[in-house]
């Protein structure tokens, strides 16, 4: 028999639970068990997990330890699921229990709905959103960075960031991440739905890796892998997984998997050095575009690989004007854009890219530098902070009307585009089509679709 709900008022699990990682037969199980001030924060303990049908059968159960050295966090991944099954979680310590629950991916499926989210800034309005997803009872939960910001402020509402300076220390970025599971909405969403999660430079330090961030990457990574459901024993973020015979998706890391230290810090006509992707993510990518059977072949990353003009430069060469871009994104990459547009040119399913990290949100044919299409890009809007419209008005005065015009004839095959409201994106998928809703906080959607051929 499942066992009773926790009791009211516990707070050695005030952060919650959460589930991720997920494939069809296993999930990463993940939680913070919190010492009670009369033993004092430093204090190890048992802490107990189980694993249960909704028919209220035990299928796995274990002890681990909770100390110190990792925050009192904890990871747990289950093997030996059955796909596409619910499954209720427990952890117990310290007196104190706590539930939740979790789902398998499955093998077979005639729908799957994934949520899409990232750039989330803690006390700024718009960070309620995370309940919002909840209440849209997506399959899964992807997250593609900016989970917490590294910035010390003041916020809009008028609260103050734990710690009130920027995040440098292990300790900073662990207060920060329990900052932010303070919020219900957020902590009901870990609770409810398995995520994938890959982090963004926020996570570190704006704009990182630099020669700025690479101090401070050890413990802002540190503190994200203990306290995000991944598992802690994998190789990277990089991610394949095969869902329902609908979708094939691959998830990887653009911002520290491959990218050497470099300047990247506003627009330029310049270019970033070195690569984007390893090696061994190349490979990856190219074993799944390989074994890809599904309609659908999705690539996931945190920044936009689009190009995408913001203005043009005089130079003193022919043609007599560069592109300005963002050096940040794909853009910094051009040869690594291409390599990529050759593979997705390859998969047996019809190619879509899923990213991030502009505050805004762009649906556009994801045009290689000739010019051709080779797949459609959805870009989500921030759940919170400083939206596209007011981080360009901030350096340049323009109005966000007058920048949208400015961006969408510059930039040929965008169909939607919403610089100046937060949200997040719900992709509906069958084996005919993919149904991208973008869902903003003002209650408002947008829907785009696309079909198989």
């Amino acid at each position: 028999m499942l066992p009773p709900p926790p009791p009211v008022g516990d707070d050695v699990f005030r952060s919650g639970l959460a589930t991720g990682d997920v494939d069809t037969t296993s999930v990463v199980l993940w939680t913070r068990a919190a010492p009670p001030a009369a033993i004092g924060p430093t204090s190890r303990g048992p802490l107990r997990w189980s694993l249960w049908t909704e028919g209220g059968d035990q299928v796995e159960a274990g002890v681990a330890e909770v100390g110190p050295e990792h925050d009192h966090t904890c990871h747990v991944r289950v093997g030996g699921l059955e796909p596409g099954t619910t499954y209720h979680v427990v952890f117990e310590a310290f007196g104190s229990r706590i539930t939740g629950t979790t789902t398998t991916l499955p093998t077979n499926a005639t729908r799957f709905r994934i949520a899409v989210a990232c750039c989330s800034r803690w006390g700024w309005p718009g960070f309620e959103t995370y309940g919002r997803i909840d209440r849209e009872e997506p399959d899964l939960v992807l997250h593609v960075g900016d989970y917490i910001y590294e910035i010390g402020e003041t916020t809009p509402t008028g609260r103050m960031t734990d710690p009130p300076h920027d995040c440098t220390t292990l300790d900073d970025y662990r207060r920060r991440h329990a900052q932010h599971r303070t919020d219900d909405g957020l902590r009901r969403l870990h609770a409810n739905r398995p995520f994938l999660a890959v982090w963004d430079d926020h996570e570190v330090i704006d704009n990182a890796p630099d020669d700025e961030s690479m101090a401070r990457r050890a413990a802002g990574i540190q503190a994200w892998q203990e306290w995000m459901p991944v598992d802690p024993d994998a190789a990277g973020l990089d991610r394949v997984r095969s869902i329902g015979g609908l979708i094939d998706l691959v998830v990887v890391d653009a911002r520290f998997g491959g990218r050497l230290p470099t300047d990247t810090d506003g627009p330029s006509v310049g270019r970033a050095d070195g690569p984007i992707l390893s090696d061994a993510q190349w490979e990856l990518v190219e074993r799944a575009v390989e074994a890809s059977t599904a309609p659908w072949f999705v690539v996931a990353n945190q920044v936009q690989v689009s190009p995408m003009t913001l203005a043009y430069a005089p130079a003193l060469q022919w043609p007599p004007w560069r592109r300005v871009v963002n050096p940040d994104q794909w853009d910094g990459f051009p040869a690594e854009r291409r390599r990529l547009a050759d593979l997705l040119g390859r998969a047996h399913g019809r190619p879509v890219i899923v990213s991030g990290d502009l505050h805004a949100g762009w649906s556009r044919g994801f045009l290689d530098d000739a010019g051709t299409s080779i797949a459609h890009e959805f870009t989500s809007p921030s759940i919170s902070g400083v939206t596209y419209a007011e981080a360009v008005h901030d350096r340049t005065r323009l109005p966000s009307g007058l920048v949208h015009t400015i961006l969408t004839r510059l930039n040929p095959g965008i169909d939607h585009l919403d610089l100046d409201r937060h949200g997040f994106l719900l992709l509906d998928v069958t084996a005919d089509t993919l149904t991208t809703t973008f869902v903003h906080t003002d209650g408002t959607r947008v829907v785009r679709t696309l079909t198989v051929g």
